[in-house]
Formats: structure tokens, C-alpha cells, sequence
């Protein structure tokens, strides 16, 4: 479940409503990663810069997924990615279609990632096999909700349909 689910359900387990709906207003609260951690009762907490899910579009199941550019600019370092990836696999074992949000880097690496690692994960680009075989098996739709470079260009071409937001999207 989400970060939200997760808060909640401990809080009401421990305190009840009250305490659940305290919990959710922190997650809108600017809070520290061992904050966070430490709400959840965590030894470590690293947030991810990808949100996704399966919801209903004209009442056809579908997962959709959203880059998130205010965690680390849309980068997808180190094991961050892996939710992505967990979707988009979801998404080709289902059957189901995939609707991308992609703004930032989406992935390839950061600045960071290359002073620590000493490389980019260009070219193996792990999980990209998945959007690739996507292609072969699911209606996959990409929409570039912002500037969209490395690895996020890479999957917005790795769709049947691409769409760009006009004056947003680069």
C-alpha cells in the first residue's frame, strides 16, 4: 500500500481515527525522511520520485504511472526504480493498459549516481526490457507532463501513443 495506507492503518490500530487523520496530514506536512522513518517505525526511509496505480478509465481497468520531479528532479537512482518497474510489469501480466506520466529524468543516472556509482546505468537501463516487451503485448500511452530527458525520452518512445503538453513538455 502507499505511504498514506501504511500511516493510517498503524495509526488507527495504535489511536484510532483521530490519530489516523493525523497521520495522513503528515504526509502533507514537510517532513524529514527519518521523520518519516521513525512515524512508520522504520530504520530507513528513502521516498521515490514514481507514483502508481490501477484505477478505471471509461470503465476499463488501466495502470497509470507518474513521474514525481520534486523527489531528486525525477531521477531514479538507486533502487527508487523499482516501483516503475513493478507497475509496468503488473500492467503486461495483467493484460491491462499503461497510461506513463513522464517529467525529469525517469532515470540514466544523476550527478550524484555517477560521483557514488563512478557510472550511469546507461546503457543497461535495468527494467527496460519490460517497457520494451510492453509494445509486443499492452496499449501503451505516454504523456510528457514536463521537460523529459535521458532514460524518461527513451520511455516516452517506448509508447504507441506519445502526447505532449504544449508549452510544458520538451
Amino acid at each position: 500500500g502507499s505511504l498514506v495506507g501504511k500511516m493510517t492503518y498503524s495509526a488507527v490500530k495504535k489511536g484510532g481515527a483521530q490519530a489516523a487523520a493525523a497521520a495522513a496530514a503528515a504526509v502533507t506536512t514537510a517532513l524529514s525522511d527519518a521523520e518519516v522513518a521513525e512515524m512508520l517505525g522504520l530504520d530507513e526511509f528513502v521516498p521515490a520520485n514514481f507514483v502508481g496505480g490501477r484505477g478505471k478509465l471509461d470503465g476499463r481497468w488501466v495502470f497509470v504511472g507518474a513521474d514525481d520531479f520534486t523527489v531528486r528532479g525525477g531521477h531514479a537512482d538507486g533502487g527508487v526504480f523499482r516501483k516503475q518497474v513493478y507497475i509496468e510489469q503488473m500492467a503486461r501480466e495483467l493484460r491491462v493498459p499503461m497510461i506513463r506520466f513522464v517529467d525529469g529524468s525517469s532515470g540514466g543516472g544523476s550527478v550524484t549516481s555517477l560521483l557514488e556509482m563512478q557510472a550511469t546505468y546507461v546503457p543497461p537501463l535495468p527494467g527496460f526490457e519490460h517497457q520494451v516487451a510492453a509494445l509486443n503485448e499492452i496499449p501503451v500511452v505516454a504523456v510528457l507532463s514536463g521537460p523529459v530527458v535521458g532514460l524518461g525520452a527513451a520511455r516516452a518512445m517506448t509508447s504507441h501513443l506519445c502526447i505532449m503538453v504544449r508549452g510544458l513538455s520538451q
